[in-house]
């Protein structure tokens, strides 16, 4: 690719919204975020994040405004400073800011909303809350700023949230990837699978759960991030491990105090 034509073909279906064929690659999702006049440097911080999730070398730029079509593309590395820079004075201007392997992207039309869109490992870093969260807090936004940009909220029923948010566990409905998560979990407090099966499924679970934008309650929330952490402390492989490493029945320990906790 070397002109923003060329990008923009690739990746949008018309200045203010990404192509189904592009979205469909690898199952990607979109949330929509509020935005000022100018794209913040809070959103940049996204798309470096998500291409560095999704192994991206670098980030490509691209102007959506008629005319700037056999412009070349703009490149950056992966990093704030060199994506602000490369942007320069063109963060009022409509852009597709985009990881160079096309794995996610921002989209900047007009004053009041971006799209970020992309598949799961760059929204694992790039939309860490999950897209539906994303859209629960644009959904409010979108209410809260109605006289004052009405556009929004269009925008917010283009992209409804799916989900409520789940209290506890007993709300979970099945399906899901956090119910996959809490299956793991009970299976492997009762010694029904081993530590290596329980950790690969529950990141699995983890991950179609944020693809999906599935959104939980504080206290269910932070019991999910106590068994995270005791996961990433677990080496599955017993040739690599290293003091301060969890070992199976440490890591079993933990999550039966979570399951404990939930009178399982």
């Amino acid at each position: 690719m070397q002109t923003n034509e060329d990008l923009n073909n690739r990746m949008l279906a018309g200045p203010k919204r990404y192509s189904e064929e592009w979205l469909a690659q690898r199952d990607k999702s979109i949330a929509p975020l509020v935005t000022g006049p100018r794209i913040g440097s809070g959103h940049l911080r996204r798309v470096v994040s998500g291409s560095r999730s999704c192994g991206a070398p670098a980030i490509l730029v691209s102007e959506i405004a008629d005319g700037a079509g056999r412009q070349p593309l703009s490149v950056a590395a992966v990093s704030q400073k060199s994506l602000t820079e490369t942007i320069g004075d063109r963060l009022e201007q409509p852009l597709l800011v985009a990881a160079s392997n096309l794995c996610g992207a921002l989209l900047f039309v007009e004053h009041g909303y971006t799209l970020i869109a992309g598949d799961t490992p760059f929204l694992d870093g790039a939309a860490a809350e999950g897209v539906d969260r994303l859209r629960a807090q644009f959904e409010r936004a979108a209410r809260r700023l109605a006289t004052r940009v009405p556009p929004l909220q269009g925008v917010a029923r283009e992209y409804p949230s799916r989900n409520v948010l789940w209290e506890s566990f007993r709300d979970v409905p099945a399906g899901t990837g956090t119910a996959d998560q809490l299956t793991a979990m009970r299976s492997f407090a009762h010694d029904r699978i081993s530590a290596p099966e329980f950790a690969k499924a529950w990141l699995a679970g983890r991950r179609k759960a944020l693809r999906d934008g599935e959104r939980m309650g504080k206290q269910l929330s932070s019991d999910m991030q106590e068994v995270f952490s005791a996961i990433e402390d677990y080496s599955f492989d017993m040739s690599l491990w290293e003091p301060g490493n969890l070992t199976d029945d440490e890591l079993r320990a933990y999550v039966q105090r979570v399951v404990l906790r939930w009178g399982d």
